[in-house]
């Protein structure tokens, strides 16, 4: 990738980031869970409580829970209902969770613990019936069985000292009901944030399924997710994550294979900017809008989109427009040192597309790209986009193969466009005025 301008975004996306090389130094207590405990106090692997719930109801601020190699599931453990769908795991301020361990392998300190290696996996199964993978981990949101439970994890007005390090989040089942706002039972499958602001480091959302967010839901919540992976979670909107009113820090975060039965199959913003630093988009799919993202922030005054720098769209698609990306009424949004590869529309925008937005690209590389109608990389309707050191190679489409404007008068600067193809007109670029 040709060297580009760099955002003062890495730092952004690290503050508040638990990076202690022996945070056990600064822990008031230890809380130990593994399955292979006596159950009695969570003092020492020997008396570890053998259900996180039991851990989470003793910690305090500044306390740690280790947990071991295992299945949890949230309606296990003292003072639970079994099979109640409405129980969760709850994050809470003060209090660092981690995964990973094995402490009969030996995996029983902290720089021992290998969270890919060790599963210890935070799963909404609560009747135990799904079809899973070896370690418990559902793969698929249609091998999800019965009834699980509405959100596997919970925040509640928690702020960044809040930490869940090295887990897989699986097999949360919300209501498909219509999304509605506020939402409820039918959101954030994986996990719902409300006014909170945890940091979640080390964490894989595989196989949920929800309305809106089928592996997470923010709703005024600002989390700092770093080396996070959304895979196979589904949705009505929102695939991985629905951000409403939120602004959420990604850092090498992957959403990979992830659907929505309407827009933003990998992610939904709306009256959101998220920052996004080194995050891939592959193979996720809309049934309407924007297959890796939707962002529409038509009722906000100021209207702020995400700050995107490094971001990869590779074989995203969409029915309708915006097979990497669909942006609707946004402004000021900023998409940095980006690659879409292969993505494809149905209707506008194989790559990109702009619906009455100003977004700025710098360092963007469109490459073979693919729209049924118009835009194979990008398409702006009453769109005054930016472009600056921005290159088109084999895109396609029947109209604009490169770029398509509709009503739209963009910026180009050293933009380069090579062996874009048109059926109809505009091999590079088509641009449509009254």
């Amino acid at each position: 990738k040709r060297q580009g301008l760099s955002l003062a975004l890495p730092a952004l996306a690290r503050a508040g980031q638990s990076t202690k090389d022996n945070p056990a130094a600064s822990a008031n207590a230890i809380i130990y869970v593994a399955k292979t405990g006596d159950g009695s106090d969570g003092s020492s692997w020997a008396q570890a409580y053998t259900e996180l719930q039991d851990a989470l109801a003793a910690a305090e601020s500044s306390d740690q829970i280790w947990v071991a190699t295992g299945v949890y599931y949230p309606d296990q453990g003292s003072g639970q209902s079994n099979d109640d769908r409405a129980s969760t795991f709850t994050l809470k301020s003060g209090v660092e969770i981690y995964g990973g361990f094995d402490p009969a392998s030996g995996a029983d300190l902290f720089e021992e613990r290998d969270w890919q290696t060790f599963s210890t996996v935070l799963s909404g199964d609560i009747g135990e019936d799904d079809t899973t993978d070896s370690n418990g981990v559902v793969t698929d949101p249609d091998d999800i069985k019965g009834d699980n439970a509405y959100h596997v994890v919970t925040s509640s007005s928690v702020d960044s000292s809040a930490v869940l390090d090295g887990f897989y989040i699986t097999a949360g089942q919300t209501n498909w009901l219509e999304f509605g706002l506020p939402c409820g039972p039918e959101c954030g499958s994986g996990m719902f944030n409300r006014l909170s602001s945890p940091i979640l480091n080390n964490v894989t959302f595989s196989g949920n399924e929800a309305g809106s967010g089928g592996g997470m839901y923010n709703s005024s919540s600002n989390p700092a997710l770093t080396d996070v992976t959304f895979s196979n979670t589904s949705a009505i909107q929102g695939g991985g994550i629905f951000n409403y009113d939120s602004n959420p820090v990604l850092t090498n975060v992957t959403f990979t294979g992830n659907t929505a039965n309407d827009d933003g199959g990998g992610m939904f913003n709306r009256l959101s900017s998220p920052i996004l630093n080194d995050v891939t988009f592959t193979g996720n799919t809309a049934s309407d809008d924007g297959g890796g993202i939707y962002t529409d922030n038509e009722f906000l005054l100021i209207r702020d989109g995400p700050m995107l720098q490094y971001i990869f769209f590779i074989r995203n698609t969409a029915s309708d427009d915006g097979g990497g990306m669909y942006n609707h009424f946004v402004d000021n949004l900023i998409l940095l040192n980006a690659n879409f590869h292969n993505n494809e529309a149905g209707q506008f925008g194989g790559g990109l597309a702009n619906d009455e937005s100003t977004p700025t690209l710098i360092s963007v590389d469109f490459v073979n790209n693919h729209a049924g109608n118009a835009g194979g990389g990008l398409f702006n309707r009453r769109s005054d986009a930016l472009l600056t050191n921005v290159y088109f190679t084999a895109n396609s489409a029947i109209s604009g193969g490169g770029i398509n404007n509709y009503f739209s008068d963009p910026s180009l600067v050293n933009v380069t466009l090579a062996v874009n193809r048109a059926s109809s007109t505009g091999g590079g670029v088509h641009n449509f005025h009254y």
